[in-house]
């Protein structure tokens, strides 16, 4: 299956999406790289953590140097990756509420966010408000 580019998915410039994290996973945010003229992406408290929860990087000791580091990426990683590759005038996303009870862990890679950054875009994380 192959969307067709339309004029709003090549026009649009910001796209708000908080608060909706039961229904939106993974999938979901890699459907959003039919976009191309994104320049801000609101996502505050919509990756799922329960998603990660389980995944092998989670499970790793960032301390022992005999486990492999070539792990599948978080949830979240790739599809990420993707919608910023496509909106190559992407300059903000906002993922504030990431942070609380450690999500950022179980949803994204921290080479994920920099790859973004890398390409332009500022990361907000927010700051942890719980736990």
């Amino acid at each position: 299956e192959n969307p067709k580019q339309s004029r709003l998915t090549r026009s649009l410039r910001v796209l708000s999406l908080p608060y909706c994290s039961r229904n939106f996973g993974p999938e979901e945010l890699a459907d959003l790289a039919i976009f191309s003229g994104l320049e801000a992406l609101d996502l505050r408290s919509s990756l799922d953590m329960e998603l990660g929860i389980g995944h092998p990087a989670t499970m790793r000791d960032p301390y022992d140097s005999d486990e492999g580091g070539d792990c599948e990426p978080l949830p979240y990683s790739e599809a990420l990756v993707a919608v910023a590759k496509a909106n190559r005038k992407l300059k903000e996303v906002d993922l504030d509420g990431i942070l609380d009870f450690d999500a950022f862990s179980y949803c994204l890679d921290q080479h994920a966010v920099c790859t973004v950054e890398a390409g332009g875009a500022r990361v907000k994380l927010g700051r942890k408000t719980a736990w």
